[in-house]
């Protein structure tokens, strides 16, 4: 099912861009919490303390690997985070200069 919620309001300050990138800023500091480490840690079986997605192997090396790619994995949401916030803030720019 496929929604378009296009609006065409023409308001000085853009309402929609503003609900627009408050609904980004949502989504992408929701995504980035559930990844970051809010999770408290569990012990896996090899006794180390780790993520609850690493829990189930049971040797150093492979929780050390799952844990590099659960870094791996915030970094990334992190990079993805600031590129958007860095674009919303030129877009933002640029619009301010069409005023």
């Amino acid at each position: 099912m496929n929604v378009n919620y296009e609006v065409s309001f023409n308001y000085e300050g853009g309402i929609i861009k503003k609900i627009t990138i408050l609904v980004n800023v949502f989504l992408l500091t929701s995504s980035l919490l559930m990844l970051s480490g809010c999770i408290e840690p569990v012990m896996s079986c090899a006794g180390i303390k780790t993520y609850p997605r690493c829990a189930k192997f049971c040797t150093h090396n492979a929780v050390a690997t799952c844990e590099a790619s659960v870094q791996a994995s915030i970094r990334s949401i992190n990079d993805n985070f600031q590129r958007n916030m860095r674009n919303i803030q030129r877009n933002n720019i640029n619009d301010d200069d069409d005023y």
